[in-house]
Protein backbone atom coordinates (compact mmCIF):
# COMPACT_ATOMS: atom_id res chain seq x y z
CA UNK A 1 0.00 0.00 0.00
CA UNK A 2 1.44 3.47 -1.16
CA UNK A 3 1.11 5.76 1.25
CA UNK A 4 -1.22 9.37 1.05
CA UNK A 5 -2.17 12.21 2.55
CA UNK A 6 -4.52 12.40 5.77
CA UNK A 7 -7.25 14.39 3.75
CA UNK A 8 -7.22 11.96 0.97
CA UNK A 9 -7.42 8.83 2.82
CA UNK A 10 -10.32 10.55 5.31
CA UNK A 11 -11.85 11.48 2.10
CA UNK A 12 -11.81 7.87 0.65
CA UNK A 13 -12.99 6.33 3.93
CA UNK A 14 -16.74 4.59 3.73
CA UNK A 15 -18.34 5.65 7.13
CA UNK A 16 -20.59 2.59 7.08
CA UNK A 17 -17.61 0.46 7.06
CA UNK A 18 -15.65 2.62 10.41
CA UNK A 19 -16.15 2.02 14.17
CA UNK A 20 -18.32 4.15 15.42
CA UNK A 21 -15.13 6.04 16.63
CA UNK A 22 -11.88 6.08 15.13
CA UNK A 23 -9.18 7.87 16.48
CA UNK A 24 -6.95 9.52 14.58
CA UNK A 25 -2.89 9.89 15.05
CA UNK A 26 -0.50 11.87 12.96
CA UNK A 27 1.95 8.81 10.76
CA UNK A 28 1.58 6.06 8.06
CA UNK A 29 -1.56 3.85 8.07
CA UNK A 30 -2.02 0.51 7.13
CA UNK A 31 -5.07 -1.39 6.55
CA UNK A 32 -6.24 -2.90 10.03
CA UNK A 33 -4.57 -1.00 12.47
CA UNK A 34 -7.48 1.49 13.43
CA UNK A 35 -8.23 1.54 17.40
CA UNK A 36 -12.29 2.02 18.11
CA UNK A 37 -12.69 3.81 21.42
CA UNK A 38 -15.42 2.06 23.67
CA UNK A 39 -17.07 5.74 24.55
CA UNK A 40 -20.68 6.95 23.81
CA UNK A 41 -22.10 7.65 21.00
CA UNK A 42 -23.60 10.91 20.51
CA UNK A 43 -26.41 11.89 17.93
CA UNK A 44 -27.07 15.71 16.83
CA UNK A 45 -30.52 15.15 16.59
CA UNK A 46 -32.98 13.46 17.98
CA UNK A 47 -34.27 11.84 14.98
CA UNK A 48 -30.85 10.02 14.53
CA UNK A 49 -30.88 8.63 18.46
CA UNK A 50 -34.64 7.10 17.61
CA UNK A 51 -33.12 5.71 14.40
CA UNK A 52 -30.03 3.80 16.45
CA UNK A 53 -32.26 2.57 18.91
CA UNK A 54 -35.05 1.11 17.18
CA UNK A 55 -31.77 -0.72 14.66
CA UNK A 56 -29.92 -1.72 17.73
CA UNK A 57 -30.79 -5.02 19.70
CA UNK A 58 -32.26 -2.60 22.55
CA UNK A 59 -36.01 -1.38 22.02
CA UNK A 60 -38.09 1.87 23.59
CA UNK A 61 -38.00 2.72 26.61
CA UNK A 62 -34.81 4.47 26.24
CA UNK A 63 -33.01 7.32 28.56
CA UNK A 64 -30.80 10.06 27.08
CA UNK A 65 -29.58 13.75 27.79
CA UNK A 66 -28.46 16.85 26.36
CA UNK A 67 -25.61 18.73 27.06
CA UNK A 68 -27.69 21.61 26.03
CA UNK A 69 -30.66 23.11 26.98
CA UNK A 70 -33.82 22.20 25.45
CA UNK A 71 -36.99 24.44 25.46
CA UNK A 72 -40.24 23.44 23.94
CA UNK A 73 -43.76 23.30 25.12
CA UNK A 74 -43.37 25.88 27.81
CA UNK A 75 -40.45 24.05 30.06
CA UNK A 76 -37.25 23.81 29.94
CA UNK A 77 -35.02 20.75 29.70
CA UNK A 78 -31.64 21.61 31.35
CA UNK A 79 -28.10 20.16 30.53
CA UNK A 80 -27.76 16.92 31.46
CA UNK A 81 -31.32 16.24 32.75
CA UNK A 82 -32.39 12.62 32.19
CA UNK A 83 -35.34 12.17 29.61
CA UNK A 84 -37.38 8.57 28.75
CA UNK A 85 -38.23 8.26 25.36
CA UNK A 86 -41.30 6.40 25.20
CA UNK A 87 -42.11 6.15 21.76
CA UNK A 88 -42.48 8.30 18.10
CA UNK A 89 -46.05 9.97 17.97
CA UNK A 90 -47.77 12.50 16.02
CA UNK A 91 -47.49 15.35 17.83
CA UNK A 92 -50.00 18.89 16.17
CA UNK A 93 -48.65 17.42 12.53
CA UNK A 94 -45.26 16.96 13.53
CA UNK A 95 -43.41 13.44 14.09
CA UNK A 96 -42.11 13.92 17.85
CA UNK A 97 -40.48 11.81 20.17
CA UNK A 98 -43.22 11.34 23.62
CA UNK A 99 -40.68 11.71 26.26
CA UNK A 100 -40.90 11.52 30.05
CA UNK A 101 -39.26 14.27 31.87
CA UNK A 102 -39.17 13.69 35.96
CA UNK A 103 -38.61 16.26 37.98
CA UNK A 104 -39.49 17.39 42.17
CA UNK A 105 -41.62 13.86 42.04
CA UNK A 106 -43.63 14.32 39.53
CA UNK A 107 -43.52 12.91 35.76
CA UNK A 108 -43.93 15.58 32.76
CA UNK A 109 -44.60 14.70 29.10
CA UNK A 110 -43.02 16.33 26.34
CA UNK A 111 -43.48 15.64 23.13
CA UNK A 112 -40.02 17.03 21.20
CA UNK A 113 -40.06 17.09 17.49
CA UNK A 114 -37.66 14.73 15.50
CA UNK A 115 -35.89 17.11 14.02
CA UNK A 116 -34.66 19.00 17.78
CA UNK A 117 -30.97 19.85 17.62
CA UNK A 118 -28.54 18.11 20.43
CA UNK A 119 -26.35 16.73 20.61
CA UNK A 120 -27.59 13.53 22.65
CA UNK A 121 -26.59 11.11 25.01
CA UNK A 122 -27.76 7.55 25.62
CA UNK A 123 -28.11 7.02 29.08
CA UNK A 124 -27.21 3.63 30.74
CA UNK A 125 -26.82 3.20 34.17
CA UNK A 126 -23.03 1.39 34.78
CA UNK A 127 -21.17 0.65 38.14
CA UNK A 128 -19.65 3.98 38.98
CA UNK A 129 -15.38 4.85 37.32
CA UNK A 130 -12.94 6.74 38.26
CA UNK A 131 -12.01 9.37 35.66
CA UNK A 132 -9.02 7.95 35.01
CA UNK A 133 -11.00 4.99 33.84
Amino acid sequence: MEPVPLQDFVRALDPASLPRVLRVCSGVYFEGYFTPLNTPQSYETLEELVSATTQSSKKLPTCFMSTHRIVTEGRVVTEDQLLMLEAVVMHLGIRCARCVLGTEGQQVILHLPLSQKGPFWKWEPSAPRTLLQ
